[in-house]
C-alpha cells in the first residue's frame, strides 16, 4: 500500500520504537521500563546481524526464536528469564499488529519452555521467629518491612508505595490505589490488632499532623530522602529479599482466602 503511494515501508525498527511510544502512554512506569530494557537487548540482537532495517512483515518465528536460544547460550539466562522475554517480544508484536504495522504476530506461536522453580516454599514456624529475631536485632526497618506483609497481607511493592493518607485507623482499613495493586483495582486491606500496634508504635499519624510535609510516605525522616524502598534496600533489604518473599509469599495467598470468608458471613 505504501509502495503503491511511492512511500517506503517502516523499518522494523521504526515500528519498534512506535510501539514503545503507545506502550508508554498505556502501562505503569515500572512496566514500561522493564519491557524497554528487555527489547532493548532484541534490538541489539537484531541489529548486529543486520536485520533491523527489515520490514516487520518479513521477520521470521525462527529468526525471533533465534534470538531466544541466543540469550539462552550466550548471556546463560534460566528458563524462566527467557520466558518472560518471550512475553514482551509477543507484547510488543502484538501492540504492532494492532497499529496495523504488521499483518500477523509471528511470536505468538513460539511455545514457553517448562521451568521448575522452588520458590514459595514453606517456612517453618521455627524459621519465621529466628528470621523475625534476627531482624528485630539487627534490622527494625526490615522487620517493619515484613510485618506489613505477614499481618497485612499485602504485596512487597503495595507497601513500597503506601501513604499515610492510605491507612483508616477509625475504620482499621488499608486502602491500596488501583494503580499500585496487581489487578489494577481498588483494595481494601482489613487492619488487624497486632498490625495496629505496629502502626501506632511507627507514631506516623501524629508526625503527618504537626509536620505536613512528612504527610507523604509512611515512614520518611525528611522530605528530600529518596523512597521506602530506597531506604529499606539501604538497610539491607536487597541481600535479603529472595529469602523473605518466600517466606512472605504464602501469606499474600491468604488476601483472596480472607476476602472470600468476609463475603460469604455477610450473607
Amino acid at each position: 500500500m505504501l509502495e503503491s503511494l511511492g512511500l517506503l515501508a517502516p523499518t522494523l525498527g521504526q515500528c519498534i520504537d512506535r510501539v514503545l511510544e503507545h506502550k508508554k502512554l498505556h502501562i505503569a512506569d515500572l512496566s514500561y521500563k522493564s519491557l524497554k530494557n528487555r527489547i532493548k537487548k532484541f534490538t541489539t540482537y537484531l541489529l548486529n546481524r543486520k536485520l533491523l532495517a527489515l520490514e516487520p512483515n518479513k521477520l521470521t518465528k525462527r529468526q525471533i526464536m533465534e534470538y531466544l536460544d541466543y540469550r539462552a547460550s550466550v548471556d546463560k539466562i534460566s528458563g524462566h528469564t527467557r520466558n518472560n522475554d518471550l512475553i514482551d517480544t509477543k507484547s510488543v508484536f502484538s501492540t504492532m499488529q494492532d497499529l496495523e504495522l504488521i499483518k500477523e504476530n509471528r511470536a505468538s506461536r513460539i511455545k514457553k519452555v517448562v521451568t521448575q522453580s522452588d520458590r514459595n516454599r514453606v517456612y517453618t514456624d521455627k524459621e519465621f521467629k529466628d528470621t523475625f529475631d534476627c531482624m528485630e536485632k539487627n534490622n527494625p526497618y526490615l522487620l517493619l518491612f515484613c510485618k506489613f506483609i505477614y499481618y497485612g497481607m499485602i504485596r512487597p511493592v503495595e507497601f513500597t508505595r503506601l501513604k499515610i493518607a492510605d491507612i483508616d485507623l477509625e475504620n482499621n482499613t488499608i486502602t491500596i490505589p488501583a494503580k499500585n495493586t496487581k489487578a489494577r483495582t481498588t483494595q481494601t486491606v482489613p487492619i488487624m490488632e497486632v498490625l495496629k500496634e505496629v502502626i501506632l508504635s511507627m507514631n506516623t499519624h501524629q508526625a503527618a499532623k504537626n509536620n505536613p510535609k512528612h504527610s507523604k510516605h509512611i515512614t520518611r525522616k525528611k522530605p528530600r530522602h529518596a523512597s521506602v524502598n530506597t531506604r529499606l534496600n539501604r538497610s539491607g533489604y536487597t541481600s535479603f529479599k529472595r529469602y523473605l518473599l518466600g517466606v512472605c509469599a504464602s501469606v499474600i495467598r491468604l488476601r483472596r482466602v480472607f476476602s472470600f470468608v468476609v463475603i460469604v458471613n455477610d450473607f
